[in-house]
């Protein structure tokens, strides 16, 4: 999880989104509950590049049920 997270952090080019980033530290259960836990970095972010704005703005018109 720790290599997702650093390559999110190096491809992540503004800093609003990267700001956004949702990252949940949860224990494990267990024996080892103390001293373990993962990390969870959310499929969903925050992103402002306008070139891709621009193309989900002109894809939406087509998705429109009929």
């Amino acid at each position: 999880m720790v290599e997702e997270m650093a390559t999110h952090a190096k491809k992540c080019e503004d800093a609003e989104s990267f700001d956004s980033t949702n990252l949940e530290v949860s224990k494990f259960q267990g024996v080892n509950a103390d001293r373990t836990a993962k990390i969870v970095l959310s499929p969903w972010q925050n992103n402002t590049d306008k070139r891709l704005l621009i193309s989900l703005d002109e894809d939406v018109p087509g998705l429109a049920l009929t």
